[in-house]
């Protein structure tokens, strides 16, 4: 079976415009409310730390991979991961995402799954009513992320810091 060249380069047309569309939809849910939202909640580290959980963390909340040089960054250099990190939040978000969402309920959307990591937001609750559309409930569901693994003791622990946390995305979800 042969394919018209023509139709070819429509459907190629229509692939780019595709991804243009994803590309536009991540973008907007990077705005500057997402930032500073974000920037808030995480502060700014200049230096290598373990964090409650016991990864090692720089710049504005960045999990370091194992390949990471343990030195310190400038603030340019932690806008510059922030950014890279927000965009996979994104990426997670606007893929996972199948209901219209306000910019407050993305940038609520995005630091949560920056926070707690694209896996757990995928198979979350907080996201199949979300897409079931029960946006009330979903919001529900922030709350029940305030806990950690703690390193030492392998126990999950309830953070006051993340309960707060939890409770402004919830707030800004809603608003």
């Amino acid at each position: 079976m042969q394919v018209h060249p023509m139709l070819l380069a429509i459907l190629g047309i229509l692939l780019v415009g595709v991804g243009i569309m994803e590309h536009e939809k991540i973008r907007k849910l990077i705005s500057s409310l997402t930032l500073g939202f974000v920037t808030g909640w995480e502060g700014y580290s200049s230096v290598p730390y373990r964090d409650q959980g016991g990864y090692w963390t720089i710049g504005n909340g960045h999990k370091m991979q194992p390949d990471e040089p343990h030195a310190a960054i400038t603030p340019t250099q932690a806008r510059k991961l922030l950014t890279q990190d927000l965009h996979d939040a994104a990426a997670t978000v606007a893929d996972a995402v199948t209901v219209p969402l306000t910019d407050a309920q993305g940038s609520a959307l995005v630091d949560f799954a920056f926070n707690v990591g694209d896996e757990n937001f995928r198979t979350s609750t907080l996201l199949r009513m979300l897409n079931a559309g029960d946006y009330q409930g979903a919001a529900g569901q922030f709350g029940r992320w305030d806990e950690y693994t703690d390193a030492d003791t392998g126990k999950r622990v309830v953070d006051r810091g993340l309960s707060r946390r939890r409770l402004a995305e919830k707030k800004l979800f809603l608003s």
